[in-house]
């Protein structure tokens, strides 16, 4: 990475030949707390997890960077096409070195006890300068994190690309998502991935950024199709079967969401099919599973499982059978309940082989669906 950093150095370098910028400076200006904290050495020993040499050179290239980001996203550089693509690229290296909860966010800026009384102050200032730059300040129990995507605006004067505009929408979409491995949220981050990476990947099928998308869509996807009522339970789960696994959350209004913003999206009719006639998850005893598909590993049943979803079947997603192979679930319900039959009933109608397997909903409750 540190030599795709120092190509874009140079790149931005070659750029600022015809209109200087001096980084740094314009870093102290626009985002003061964030200067400080990147270029005083207390700080940086705050920052930094034990041992301390390990990440001084992630701090010496972020603050570095941060300055020539800042360059670029004020327009005090050159303005041409190429700038949009640039600034991005710039930005994702940023947020690659801002963004591990292990490394130099790790220590999660103990604010009040190492600024005292002007803690809550600067913590206020932090967030402001970050979201003014086009990031996003992630919080975990109160500390921060990790910085991500946040909105990013171009100047008119840009030309930017449609593609890379949808690409950018992405971005801010992802700086959403729930920090935590335990808990998901209410999914409407993943449901605004799913739809603007929808939209990019039919849109601009040759785009540069579609291979880039893809991987947090499919994982949106997969998460939203899950999304399921639990037994005794007012919240929904997601997780083939899942009632009190990893990672807890979601929440049915997700899909409807999903269903008023993207009403154009290919999915509509799948989750349509899922909130009227959704699986039910019990957190103990035998759930029958409907299987319309199986392979030998859960990559495979997850991709099978996506395949089918793009067709309009509105499956649930993968789940690993008593066999120990994977199937891809078309519907699940506690063991013999009448609805089964119906649902067998219609995974016939669509052209499926439907088989029903029975499986301990105690044990689909130890597995980590992340």
């Amino acid at each position: 990475m540190r030599a795709l950093l120092l190509l874009v150095l140079l790149a931005s370098g070659a750029a600022a030949q015809e209109a200087p910028c001096d980084g740094e400076a314009l870093l102290l200006e626009r985002a003061p707390t964030l200067h400080q904290m990147l270029r005083d050495p207390a700080w940086v020993e705050v920052i930094l997890s034990s041992p301390v040499e390990e990440y001084q050179g992630d701090v010496r290239e972020a603050a570095s960077l941060m300055g020539e980001y800042a360059c670029h996203y004020v327009g005090a550089v050159a303005t041409d096409d190429n700038d949009p693509y640039l600034l991005l690229f710039v930005r994702e290296q940023l947020v690659a070195l801002l963004s591990e909860p292990v490394g130099i966010w790790s220590a999660a800026l103990e604010w009040e006890s190492f600024a005292g009384t002007e803690g809550p102050a600067m913590r206020a200032a932090f967030a402001r300068e970050v979201e003014a730059l086009g990031f996003r300040p992630v919080y975990a129990e109160g500390t921060l994190v990790a910085l991500s995507y946040g909105a990013l605006e171009f100047g008119a004067d840009r030309g930017v690309a449609h593609d890379l505009a949808l690409y950018v929408d992405v971005q801010e979409a992802l700086g959403r998502l729930t920090p935590s491995d335990l808990d998901v949220g209410d999914l409407r981050a993943e449901a605004d991935v799913l739809g603007r990476a929808e939209q990019l990947l039919t849109r601009y099928p040759s785009s540069a950024f579609g291979e880039r998308v893809r991987s947090p869509f499919a994982r949106a996807l997969t998460l939203l199709a899950s999304l399921h009522p639990v037994a005794g339970a007012e919240t929904w789960q997601v997780g083939v079967g899942g009632a009190n696994g990893l990672p807890f959350g979601g929440d049915r209004e997700a899909l409807v969401y999903f269903l008023t913003t993207y009403p154009e999206s290919k999915y509509v009719a799948v989750f349509e099919r899922l909130l009227a006639s959704p699986p039910l998850a019990i957190p103990q005893g035998g759930l029958d599973m409907i299987v319309v598909g199986s392979s030998g590993s859960s990559e495979g049943a997850t991709a099978l499982s996506q395949s089918m979803l793009d067709a309009g079947i509105d499956v649930v997603g993968p789940v690993q059978l008593v066999s120990q192979e994977w199937g891809v679930a078309f519907r699940y319900y506690p063991a013999d309940d009448p609805r089964l039959v119906e649902a067998e009933a219609r995974a016939r109608d669509l052209g499926l082989t439907p088989s029903r397997e029975r499986v301990d909903a105690g044990r689909l409750n130890h597995i980590d669906w992340r």
